[in-house]
């Protein structure tokens, strides 16, 4: 779900020495999820993490699938939860990261309710996506985020509420 251009956001700087890449020096993007079936994206997105990981930057660990537990501590340990996606009409990962306190760093693309935005980055797609995840990471970091996404998801991220405002959205999108 967009994995590929991601990635690629990554080597496309790495001839340029960029200062926002030396900023996310010694990070670990986990992607964790299943090959959706498309082999020959799965195989690209495989190749391009390979390609990241030899400029010695940044790490890209492919996690595969990932149990409920698992998954919810990878989201408790992170300093926030990315969702580069073209389209995702189901943003899960980022309300299950909001209930394990993590912050999130998604495209215009996500279909995120705005209750929630205050508590992530969106990502403009047509900017710097590097130096956008470098100040994501910094500010996230320093604690940033004011309003914990833990408390504020328990409160509003329930699962009828989240579906009506999220109905209410899509009618007046």
């Amino acid at each position: 779900k967009g994995q590929a251009s991601f990635l690629s956001s990554f080597l496309e700087l790495e001839q340029t020495n960029s200062v926002h890449l030396q900023r996310l020096k010694g990070v670990t993007i986990i992607l964790a999820g299943a090959c959706d079936g498309n082999q020959t994206y799965c195989d690209e997105v495989v190749r391009l993490s390979e390609s990241v990981n030899q400029e010695g930057n940044i790490r890209i660990e492919l996690a595969g699938v990932l149990d409920e537990k698992a998954l919810a501590h990878l989201y408790a340990s992170s300093i926030g939860v990315v969702s580069f996606s073209h389209v995702d009409c189901n943003p899960r990962t980022i309300y299950e990261g909001l209930i394990t306190n993590s912050p999130f760093f998604v495209t215009r693309s996500t279909r995120l309710s705005p209750l929630v935005r205050h508590l992530g980055h969106t990502v403009d797609e047509d900017r710097s996506v590097v130096e956008q995840l470098a100040n994501f990471a910094d500010f996230s970091v320093a604690g940033g985020f004011l309003h914990d996404p833990r408390d504020f998801a328990n409160v509003h991220v329930t699962e009828a509420e989240v579906y009506r405002k999220m109905v209410q959205w899509t009618d007046h999108a």
